[in-house]
């Protein structure tokens, strides 16, 4: 990158709006369109592929490419090249520049070194795929040298990760072993697929390559697959409608697909994911299918155009077999379900929560929508499919139902230890490593007296059940719910729901709630997992890996990862739940509400 910017594109970055700062959405096709059909770099500049001829890009609608590049590099400083060639209307959106259906386009011809201005070149949604599938192909064919690569990788897991030791492995032998297995002239895709099966062996939820899926091979399923009481259903869901369809209306349940029984593809998709709670492995894998090429090649199956279904009704005695076409793009589950917070016709309070990823504005919502429930006889608390986000909403939720508004109380709901690097840890700094997980040492200023009493107390019973090697990790830092004496409480019956899709900040969330006086929680497992990321590059791929950097424990002493929470109250999805024609878990969260009423 130049050091020093032109002021026409300083100015222009100046108008930088602030939605530039979001994240990337997922866009249609008419967001995802391109005036390009193949873009290269040499260094920071971009070479791009117009109507046959190479060229170097110079301007966009007067937009200087710089300007393009400086804002991929400060908003995805690790996948910038990617998002240049394939996120250009976003990144264009970022300088508050819209472009329409064609584009004025500055470039240098690289076979006469000349300028040319070319008029209207249309964007199209066919070239940005032209340009994502030749990126594709560059990327699935490039050599690399796997066993540096992967040892790379491996320094890396001992130096930064967490749980590098969890699980006791020989992380030599396993890279060993997957460089064997990749035998001659591996490219750069199946080395980066490579490293996230050994990533998936650690056990860490939220570890993974960055991006693996991109580099899997072309071939989805259009449709979803989830387990429900009898089995796994195939269907689809409507993208915008609270409500979805079977596959087969007669035939939900799966039992094969290529012949081959739902179960294996289900046990050979979980090579790429993390070896974590039964929960976590089940959940996962079976999103995972959506990559059916990827997972063919698991199980040494052949790439068709098709893919060969044996659908089953309930009770088994019927079979349909179906052919549907392999997809250029997977399902999505999105959120589910798509309900929002009210008081129920049976007069319970229902408060939804999707997502753990508060602003200042939703809390505030949040906080109005919990005390407008507050003289209801019952609540139910809806976490079911929140994957986690930040712990905000744990600190304003929990105490509420810590138990009657006399006396004062508190509890620790987590205990974590920050893995360190060379001069980490600092006795002179008691707000420790952890405070944007709202968790402290034990001398931290910051508690009360009623929370240091409980921390002390908590810390005599605490028994951890796997204790990290010792000189590695800081103290332990503890994140504390409390209420002082009159504070707003609700004390009549409460029914959390939970399933599968609950994961991080959530899980933190059921393990605060479980054991709590009057609240019961019901569904499924939770799947496990809460993690403090840190990104490292892994520059022999040039991909980015996450790990986490603590180590997390409920407050039984069990880690968070490998286990999660299990619902005081089994109760398990039908068929008819995730296509929204019913809703049984909330049905039965209502009709034990009323039992405990009565």
């Amino acid at each position: 990158m130049r050091a020093i910017l032109p002021a026409a594109i300083a100015m222009i970055l100046l108008c930088w709006t602030g939605a530039a700062r979001a994240q990337v959405p997922e866009g249609g096709t008419e967001r995802e369109r391109s005036p390009f059909t193949d873009v290269r770099f040499e260094g920071d500049r971009a070479h791009v592929l117009v109507k046959g001829q190479w060229y170097e890009w110079l301007e966009i609608d007067g937009v200087p490419y710089d300007a393009v590049l400086q804002v991929a590099r400060q908003r995805f400083p690790n996948d910038w090249q990617r998002r240049i060639s394939e996120d250009l209307l976003f990144l264009l959106d970022a300088l508050s520049m819209h472009p329409g259906d064609t584009v004025r386009l500055k470039l240098r011809s690289l076979e006469h070194d000349t300028v040319q201005a070319l008029p209207a070149v249309a964007m199209t949604n066919a070239n940005r795929n032209q340009v994502r599938d030749a990126r594709h192909r560059r990327e699935s064919e490039a050599p690399v040298d796997a066993a540096a690569a992967l040892a790379e990788l491996v320094a890396t897991i001992r130096e930064h990760h967490a749980y590098a030791d969890l699980k006791s492995l020989d992380l030599d032998a396993l890279a060993r072993e997957a460089t064997q297995k990749l035998g001659d002239g591996p490219t750069r895709s199946q080395t980066i697929l490579a490293a996230q099966r050994l990533i998936a062996r650690l056990g860490d939820g939220h570890a993974r390559v960055e991006g693996w899926e991109q580099h899997a091979p072309r071939g989805y399923l259009d449709f979803l697959l989830q387990h429900a009481q009898g089995g796994v259903i195939a269907f689809r869901r409507d993208t915008i409608a609270a409500r979805g369809s079977f596959l087969d209306a007669d035939h939900p349940f799966v039992v094969s697909m290529d012949g081959v029984p739902i179960e294996t593809w289900i046990e050979a998709a979980s090579a790429y994911v993390v070896d974590g709670s039964p929960a976590f492995i089940r959940e996962f894998s079976t999103r995972t299918l959506r990559y059916a090429n990827l997972v063919r090649d698991e199980l040494g199956l052949p790439h068709k155009p098709n893919i060969a279904l044996r659908l089953r009704n309930a009770d088994g005695l019927s079979t349909k077999d179906i052919e549907l076409p392999i997809g250029t793009s997977r399902a999505t589950y999105g959120d589910w379900p798509r309900t929002e917070s009210s008081v129920l016709d049976s007069g319970f309070g229902y408060l939804r929560l999707s997502t753990m990823s508060l602003d200042a504005r939703a809390l505030a919502n949040l906080e109005l929508e919990i005390e407008s429930m507050r003289d209801t006889p019952g609540l139910i608390i809806d976490v079911r499919g929140n994957g986690g986000g930040q712990r905000n909403a744990i600190t304003l939720m929990v105490p509420r139902f810590l138990g009657p508004t006399q006396p004062a109380t508190a509890r620790v709901v987590n205990v974590a230890r920050r893995k360190l690097a060379a001069g980490d840890e600092d006795p002179s700094n008691p707000e420790g490593y952890l405070a944007d997980r709202h968790a402290y040492p034990a001398n931290w200023p910051g508690w009360s007296n009623l929370e240091k009493a409980e921390i002390e107390r908590f810390a005599r019973e605490f028994k951890p059940k796997w204790q990290p090697p010792v000189g590695r990790f800081s103290q332990p830092h503890y994140m504390v719910v409390s209420r002082e004496a009159g504070e707003p409480a609700y004390d009549k019956p409460v029914v959390v729901l939970m399933d599968e899709g609950c994961f991080s900040a959530t899980d933190i969330f059921l393990g605060a709630m479980k054991g709590l006086p009057n609240v019961t929680l019901m569904g499924g497992p939770s799947s496990g997992g809460s993690a403090r990321l840190d990104v490292h590059i892994i520059r022999s791929l040039g991909v980015p890996v996450q790990l986490a950097t603590m180590i997390s424990y409920a407050p039984d002493g069990r880690l968070y990862d490998g286990n999660g929470i299990t619902p005081d109250v089994h109760q398990p999805s039908i068929a008819t739940d995730p296509i929204g024609h019913t809703d049984t878990q909330l049905d039965a969260a209502i009709e034990y509400l009323r039992t405990k009423t009565q």
